[in-house]
């Protein structure tokens, strides 16, 4: 019998001692009397003892046992430390091939009461037996106050229904075993590869309960209590039903044994306080104090190539272990293969500070893990956290492996994988969650693989400096650090708290730092001491972290990779709970360190989602910097190195002259007028891409709508060329007009304040109608209106990652005209509108939508000349204009208020039309031939913006524009026209560009 975990558990030792008792020892009926009885398969009663090879049928009996099998006696003294009792009793025995008891309803009551009463392994009363092919099928029976409620032994047993009350509620073997080792009879062999264990249970209670004897001095505790206790090949199936167990295991399984479990629920308590001291490992507890698992009970517990099955279930244990996976090696090499537990669709609950979710161990230690062998166990869990099968043969494994699909295992109080010593396994896939007060602890040169696809984890991590822990995220998985409730105390008044993994890799998946509590940020280490490849990107890798003070680089969680780095992780700053403020003046300085690498990286190994990130609810960007080896920021600052020892994070001032490795700071990024210039010259903060379109904006909407009000005047101007230079429009007409525009605008503000050049481009489709004229006397009056949709695009020029943003423009406009015959008139618009579109850039995709209301009116005043009688007029004129924007005040993707607010312009133009007219003979169509030119200026104060902060518009500019035009006047009621012209800009601000338009006019 070996000691397999610092003699706490002692696997096969203990369970052989049960087993031994079903092979060896007699277990035999008890009348009414003490004296052994001939096996009774006639009586229809209870206790029955049938190896005839034929079916019998109980129903409706009662069985009694007396203490220690002794009808009607009294309790005997027991001694403090009782000697081992040779005899066991058993109320139904089905022995041999062929032989069947079916009981139904049966009653069979034991002598022991669990709660204060001690009976040493292997003694005691039993309540149905099943051995050498014999079968017993129990339909809704009644065991209680036993020590073994169903022992099988090469036979098969059914449950259906049901309660069991004992000790251990089901102990089942597949192989005779003689002092730990299998039988080598030929002929025993032969029996027992015959005779198969299987045990059935459907819609059955247990409950198990170590015995405990309370003593005028002290306490004695069995070890050997379960629910299920099976090994040497053996197969359980409970479908349904629960079991409760108290200071006792669960299901404990060895030796090749198989147990599956569905829609069952587990409750298990590990804590008993007991009245006086009590002996437990040969030490004595003061009176009173708590055990809190010192024995490791566990709920599931498998060792010797053991297999569980739990699905559709849940488990809720307080201060047991959750799962018990030993992988210690006894007698011939076939014991060290896998020890394997699969949870399906359940939730598991493990509550205790003294208890551990799942608990890997091993008494053999193994030499320690090196790369090669960490490379190898990979391949352990295939990606969707299936075992691979396609190992080599001959290779031979000594390690626990636990699926968890569609679960949830929660430790709130522990650590959730604690191995010890042993090499180990964990694979989540499709949703499921763990999560603990500690994630995962390893220790005495433990080697532990977690693989999650499409899962979580929760929880820190602590390896000791003889154990590796590697990580696979695959699909979606996520591991969020948190700090533990129990940490060392010497680590409790730190400002950070440490995690620390072998290798991790990502793939599309992500690493997420819980925002700090009370201040208190976390290090994640990574790597080994003989480096190699640490840390593996692929895909959609991301990293979240938090940032405090940018002058302190303890206010900040951290990642440090003692290895080698490959492919690209994006990382996102998830809070930043205080200030953060630029204190350094050297620019590989500036802000807060947050990834170091100690190996091979380049700049793109970690980079900022999206590129930049903003902060405050204002438009600034802040960005990763990567310095080192062959940065092309330059080289990190040795004086910012992190140094690393054990799970410990120092910050020291280094004066040595070597920086090789690379430092990823976030901080804030800065535009300067050249890149040339030191750092210590005039720079700004540098803004979000979208903020150049949203201070363009305006200025592209007040040339949209000079560009509408000019459309507009233009009818009249059709109206008076067709009567020669005189309003004559005795008709009323519709007309339609298309026009396209192409413009550069160029700001008057710097780059230091902001300001951009653009293109912008802009296409409209106008309509209307003009009512028949008015006279008066020396004057005639007409009236109309029209509407106008287009489309404008603006593009930002030199702004890295802003981009074409399209815009959709109405508007409606009312216009009149007074004309007097000596070609003096006057000319009025007004305009309305609705205006909106998407901002988009190429880092963050659309970032807002605006729209908005459009106001505009115009005046003009002219006078018509004629010019000698060759039908060549002159039509000088002024205009003055006023435009107002209404803007929707909405909110940008990153996080800062877009207030663009009213902003309003006047502008003037003045400039004159000179048009010759060419007539046909019939008289009815003509040609006109025409060229302008006009001057234009707007004049206002400085206007500005909210964006999170304030920013100034730069000026619309004045411009000069000529162009030339023909109308044509094809019939007494259709009319062509089109139209060329060029407009520049005078001043440092203005827009720049040619347009071209043509319409068709119809007189009724």
């Amino acid at each position: 019998m070996i000691p397999v975990f610092r003699n706490h558990v002692r696997l096969y030792a203990l369970t052989t001692a049960l087993f031994s008792f079903i092979s060896n020892t007699s277990i035999y009926v008890r009348a009414e009397s003490s004296a052994a009885k001939s096996p009774q398969c006639e009586k229809q009663e209870l206790p029955y003892d049938c190896s005839d090879g034929k079916i019998h049928t109980l129903e409706g009996k009662s069985y009694k046992f007396d203490f220690l099998g002794e009808p009607g006696g009294s309790s005997q003294p027991v001694p403090p430390l009782p000697p081992s009792i040779s005899g066991s009793l058993a109320a139904m025995v089905a022995s041999n091939a062929g032989t069947v008891i079916e009981a139904t309803d049966i009653d069979i009551g034991g002598s022991l009461n669990i709660e204060d009463i001690f009976v040493p392994s292997g003694s005691g009363d039993y309540g149905a037996v099943a051995l050498s092919g014999g079968k017993i099928i129990l339909n809704n029976p009644s065991l209680s106050g036993v020590m073994v409620g169903v022992a099988v032994n090469g036979g098969g047993v059914e449950v259906n229904g049901g309660s069991i009350v004992a000790e251990t509620g089901i102990l089942a073997m597949g192989r005779e075993v003689v002092a730990g080792q299998e039988v080598e009879a030929e002929g025993e062999r032969e029996v027992a590869a015959e005779h198969e264990t299987s045990v059935i249970l459907t819609d059955t209670k247990i409950q198990a309960r170590n015995q405990i004897l309370n003593l005028r001095e002290y306490s004695v505790i069995n070890r050997l209590g379960a629910a299920v206790r099976m090994g040497m090949g053996a197969n359980v199936q409970m479908v349904g039903g629960s079991i409760n167990i108290i200071n006792a295991d669960g299901v404990f399984l060895t030796a090749k044994g198989k147990a599956t479990l569905d829609g069952v629920t587990i409750t298990a308590n590990g804590e008993q306080v007991l009245n006086g001291n009590h002996v437990l490992n040969g030490a004595q507890v003061p009176n009173g104090e708590q055990v809190l698992n010192e024995e490791n009970y566990a709920v599931l517990s498998v060792s010797q190539t053991g297999f569980i099955g739990f699905k559709n279930g849940k488990i809720d244990a307080t201060n047991i272990h959750g799962l018990l996976i030993g992988n210690g090696v006894v007698g011939d090499a076939e014991f060290e293969q896998i020890n394997g537990i699969d949870i399906e669709n359940s939730t598991i609950t493990v509550n205790g500070g003294g208890a551990y979710g799942m608990f890997f161990f091993s008494h053999h230690i193994e030499e320690e893990p090196n790369r090669q062998m960490q490379a190898d166990e990979a391949s352990i869990l295939s990606e969707g956290g299936e075992e691979n099968t396609e190992e080599d043969p001959g290779t031979v494994f000594e390690r626990g492996v636990v699926r968890l699909v569609q679960t949830t295992f929660t430790v709130p109080d522990s650590t959730a994988i604690y191995s010890n010593g042993a090499r180990n396994s964990v694979g989540l896939s499709r949703g499921a969650e763990i999560s603990g007060d500690l994630l995962l602890k390893a220790t005495e040169g433990s080697f532990v693989l977690i693989q999650a696809h499409s899962s979580s984890l929760k929880g820190g991590t602590h390896i000791d400096e003889r154990s590796s822990a590697n990580l696979f995220l695959t699909n979606g998985s996520k591991w969020t650090l948190t700090p533990s409730k129990r940490e060392d105390p010497e680590f409790r008044d730190s400002d950070y708290s440490t995690s620390l993994v072998s290798y991790l890799r990502l793939s599309d998946s992500s690493v997420v730092f819980e925002r700090p509590m009370s201040g208190k940020y976390q290090v994640l280490y990574v790597g080994e001491d003989e480096g190699g490849l640490s840390w593996e990107a692929n895909g959609n890798a991301r990293l979240y972290l938090n940032v405090g003070r940018s002058n302190d680089n303890k206010k900040a969680d951290q990642l440090l990779i003692y290895g080698d780095v490959s492919g690209t992780t994006k990382v996102h700053i998830q809070s930043i709970s205080e200030s953060f403020d630029e204190v350094s003046d050297s620019e590989n300085s500036r802000g807060v360190s947050v990834i170091q690498v100690f190996g091979k990286a380049d700049e793109n190994s970690f980079i900022l989602d999206g590129g930049y990130m903003t902060l405050d609810a204002l438009p600034y960007q802040h960005r990763l910097h990567a310095y080192g080896p062959s940065s092309s920021l330059g080289k990190a600052t040795s004086g910012m190195k992190a140094l690393i020892d054990g799970n410990r994070q120092i910050y020291e001032e280094i004066d040595r002259g070597d920086a090789d490795f690379w430092d990823f700071r976030f901080a804030k990024k800065y535009t300067q007028l050249s890149p040339s210039r030191s750092h210590f010259g005039e720079r700004v903060r540098a803004v979000v891409p979208q903020v150049s379109t949203y201070l363009l904006l305006p200025n592209a909407l007040f040339h949209a709508g000079l560009i509408d009000i000019s459309g507009q005047g233009k009818q009249l101007e059709i109206m008076r060329s067709a009567s020669n230079g005189f309003l004559n429009n005795k008709q009323e007409a519709i007309f339609v007009r298309a026009h396209r525009e192409s413009y550069h605008y160029t700001s008057n503000l710097s780059v230091l304040r902001y300001g951009y050049n653009a293109d912008f481009n802009y296409d409209a489709v106008e309509a209307g109608i003009s009512l028949k004229a008015l006279e008066s006397g020396y004057f005639a009056t007409s009236f109309g209106v029209m509407g106008t949709y287009g489309k404008f695009s603006l593009k930002p020029q030199d702004v890295e990652d802003s981009q074409k943003n399209t815009f959709e423009k109405w508007s409606v406009a009312a216009h009149g005209n007074i004309q007097h015959d000596t070609g003096f008139y006057v000319d009025g618009f007004l305009s309305y509108g609705l205006f909106k579109g998407d901002i988009s850039t190429v880092a963050r995709g659309k970032t807002a939508h605006l729209k908005g209301k459009p106001l505009s009116a115009s005046l003009v005043c002219g006078k018509l000349s004629v010019i000698g009688g060759g039908g060549l007029v002159f039509d000088p004129q002024i205009q003055l204009i006023y435009q107002r924007l209404l803007f929707d005040k909405t909110r940008d993707v990153d996080g800062f208020d877009i207030e663009i607010g009213e902003p309003s312009q006047w502008t003037m133009r003045v400039g004159g039309r000179l048009n010759k007219r060419f007539s046909a003979a019939e008289g009815t169509r003509f040609i006109s031939l025409y060229g302008k030119l006009h001057f234009t200026s707007s004049f206002k104060d400085k206007q500005f913006v909210s964006l999170g902060d304030s920013f100034q518009l730069g000026a619309l500019g004045s411009s000069l524009e000529a162009g030339v035009g023909v109308h044509a006047q094809l019939s007494s009621r259709m009319t062509l026209y089109t139209d060329l012209s060029y407009q520049h800009k005078l001043a440092s601000a203005g827009f720049s560009g040619a347009s071209f338009s043509g319409g068709l006019r119809y007189h009724f």
